[in-house]
């Protein structure tokens, strides 16, 4: 008898062999397909053209059937030594996210049947991928031994749409879903003014091709293809650009792509007339349908639905779509500030009252700059609310499932303690108003915040020798500057040096820039974020020499002014603390008792020097994160929750008034946003989108371990989502190496798919 050797370590080897230990041992390496009577290729052969293939192969599925051929023979005869590859290669990869042991464990329940490892002989490979035909229509086909230049008529363009499902197949696990196919057909047959019968033609060689066992395995590819009713086509394709520059969800190639897809629909409805009209196996074919939910989910497009009920439906897949679907509702609670600009001013208020205001030219704030996002409110449902407060007394009120960057990546309000450390801004804001207002200016209304008063002509300055000498130079400048002709009078009385200015020019400069005439009720125009940075910083130090104490801290009895000089900050890229002595009534100052009408506020701007300080904050690659103080839940009876959706995707983040960036939310109150993100194996879903692998818990299995104990249930469940999410993470590993190395072409380096 001739014995091969595996070339694995002795630490897997004795995992492997401490199931042929017992009988159910081994049975279950037979069930997993990797025992040792599977992997002798003698007996295999012998089973194979005396069996069904899919009795003998580990691998089973729709596509194996009874077909006997010599690809199928040879995939068939590896594929239990590809899988006890495959697991000693996951194994090795879950030591890179935990300890040996673990990875041990998870290999073994595996095996066991804890969970299912869907396709696993095919673990090289991505599972499955929603695709976009528009690269072939710009690039062509720009790989293999014989390059395509990018089609030019509809017949061309099907030919490389069937190469690139079949070449996508040879690296994909699962489905090849074509979403945008219909779409981008319709722009060379609308060229070439194709009559019925040709985009009938052109069809049929697509579904031809993709019903033949060409794959590895000799398989079919799994091909999916989808048809949009009209406000789905609309909002899904509402970016989509042709090579000509023109829109397809525009005339006159809106009107063509209606007119294949009632052809392509026509011909499926048909089915195989060699097969008595049964449903062809690919492409599985999926009807997107948009209902309005206001009107009690009537359909929208009555005459697309007019012309499918006429069409045999058991042959599609119905995909019902609405504009009320919530992917995850991370929200916040309605009396949460916000910075945000119209086409006027500079808008401070709750999410609550921006609701009722004019949002022309709409911005928000974030990380120095103004970027386009949108208001939405959504249903608080049963979500609990959090209010999270940090070192530097920075509260946000957000949803349980809101997603806050952290110090250690994005997480949800669920996951975090007070251990983690929040995202700041630290980038300042540059304005866009060219009203050349400088430092030295912004210096003088920085100091009448702190010890200004005003009457109709004049404006009085209560400061001390030290204050004046100070400000002295920059008020003379500022004067200039602003080309007021007017002296500087100083009284002095004991320590005060009253220092006031005759101009009533000057009066209505400082109240454009400074409300309230009470030291209690003064507050900033916020208008000043539009306005230079220089000017801006001139009134944090104009401020900080009349109000401000020492390291960096100013006091103040005006919460309005508190609040201001909190976004002041902001804009300047500098984070901040506001601290309150909240007394009233009497107290005792140097044994002298003094009657103390206001709460003061202190108010402290932090400079970073160091890269941490003492557990307040912390920056990783030039970013500033405070640690968390507390979290705790916010009771409340709120229907509503509101958030922002940003419009750039790629960084879906705001920043707070108080400094903390934050994520958007991801509610989809749109049909686009749902099928863009959306996705499924039947190909319902937007483009380039798809999924790594599935990895199935086995819930009856954790039934029969409790015995109808639910509280153990929750508690093994628990353990079982962290270890299939530790094998999904170490898979993604593997292929991100792989990724790197050049072996799945279509993700590097063509980059027509992206792992992330």
């Amino acid at each position: 008898m001739l014995k091969i050797n595996f070339d694995f370590p002795n630490e897997f080897c004795d995992l492997y062999n401490s199931f042929n230990n017992s009988e159910i041992g081994k049975k279950l390496l037979e069930i997993t397909g990797i025992h040792r009577s599977q992997l002798d290729i003698c007996t295999f052969s012998k089973n194979y053209f005396l069996s069904h293939t899919g009795d003998i192969s580990i691998d089973a599925n729709a596509n194996v059937g009874n077909q006997k051929n010599p690809l199928n023979y040879i995939c068939e005869s590896t594929k239990s030594h590809i899988k006890l590859n495959g697991l000693y290669i996951l194994w090795n990869y879950l030591q890179k996210i935990t300890s040996k042991e673990e990875a041990t464990k998870l290999i073994k329940d595996l095996i066991i049947g804890r969970y299912y490892f869907h396709d696993s002989v095919k673990w090289m490979e991505i599972y499955c991928s929603s695709v976009s035909t528009s690269h072939l229509m710009l690039s062509g086909r720009p790989y293999g031994q014989l390059h395509s230049l990018p089609p030019k008529r509809a017949d061309s363009f099907i030919a490389q749409v069937i190469e690139y499902a079949m070449d996508l197949s040879q690296e994909q696990a699962g489905a090849v879903a074509l979403a945008d196919l219909v779409v981008n057909y319709a722009y060379y047959s609308y060229n070439e003014k194709l009559d019925e019968k040709r985009i009938e033609n052109d069809f049929q060689k697509f579904v031809h091709v993709t019903n033949n066992s060409f794959r590895v395995g000799a398989d079919s590819p799994f091909t999916n293809i989808s048809f949009f009713d009209l406000p789905n086509l609309k909002n899904t394709f509402s970016n989509h650009i042709y090579p000509n520059g023109k829109k397809p969800i525009e005339e006159p190639y809106l009107s063509e792509i209606i007119k294949v897809q009632k052809i392509w629909m026509k011909f499926m409805s048909k089915g195989d007339p060699k097969q008595n009209g049964l449903p062809y196996r690919f492409p599985v074919s999926t009807i997107n349908i948009y209902v309005d939910k206001n009107k009690n989910n009537e359909i929208v497009d009555k005459e697309f639905l007019d012309f499918i009920s006429h069409l045999d439906i058991t042959k599609f897949n119905i995909y019902i779509t609405d504009d009320k679907a919530a992917l995850a509702m991370c929200c916040f609670y309605k009396n949460q500030k916000v910075l945000c600009k119209n086409n006027s001013e500079v808008l401070y208020l709750t999410f609550e009252e921006l609701e009722k205001v004019n949002k022309n030219n709409f911005r928000i704030f974030h990380n120095g700059n103004w970027v386009k996002g949108k208001l939405i409110k959504l249903p608080k449902n049963n979500k609990k609310l959090f209010k999270i407060v940090t070192v530097n007394n920075k509260e946000i009120i957000v949803t349980e499932d809101h997603i806050n960057p952290t110090l250690n990546g994005d997480k949800y309000t669920y996951e975090l303690t007070t251990n983690d450390y929040l995202l700041f801004n630290n980038l300042k804001l540059d304005g866009k108003v060219n009203s050349k207002l400088t430092y030295e200016q912004g210096i003088f209304i920085g100091a009448f915040l702190g010890d200004g008063y005003l009457d109709k002509y004049r404006i009085h300055l209560g400061l001390n020798e030290e204050k004046y000498k100070k400000l002295e130079k920059y008020l003379k400048i500022a004067l200039e500057q602003w080309k007021i002709d007017a002296k500087i009078h100083l009284y002095k009385k004991d320590k005060v040096w009253n220092t006031v200015i005759y101009s009533k020019k000057l009066v209505e400069i400082v109240k454009e820039w400074v409300k309230g005439s009470k030291t209690s009720e003064k507050e900033l125009n916020l208008n000043i974020l539009l306005e230079s940075y220089d000017f801006r910083k001139g009134i944090l130090d104009g401020w900080y020499i009349t109000d401000g104490g020492n390291r960096n801290r100013i006091y103040t009895t005006s919460k309005k002014l508190v609040e201001s000089g909190e976004i002041l900050i902001t804009s300047l890229g500098l984070q901040s603390i506001i601290n309150i002595d909240d007394r009233v009534g009497k107290i005792i100052i140097n044994n002298k008792e003094y009657t103390k009408n206001y709460p003061v506020y202190c108010i402290r701007f932090y400079n970073p020097k160091r890269r941490s300080y003492s557990k307040i904050y912390k920056i990783k690659n030039n970013s500033i994160y405070f640690k968390i103080k507390s979290i705790e839940e916010f009771p409340n009876n709120e229907k509503w929750v509101y958030c922002f959706q940003m419009d750039n995707e790629e960084e879906p983040y705001f920043t707070l008034p108080n400094g903390i960036i934050t994520h958007n939310c991801r509610f989809t109150n749109k049909v686009d946003d749902f099928i863009k993100m959306r996705f499924d194996s039947f190909g319902n879903g937007g483009v380039n989108i798809g999924s790594c692998r599935v990895n199935t818990i086995n819930l009856p299995r954790i039934a029969f371990e409790v015995n109808g104990n639910l509280e153990e249930a929750k508690k093994i469940l628990l353990k079982r989502i962290d270890g299939c999410c530790k094998i999904l993470v170490a898979h993604r590993l593997f292929i991100k190496k792989k990724i790197e190395e050049g072996f799945l072409k279509f993700f590097n380096p063509l980059k027509w798919l992206d792992l992330d």
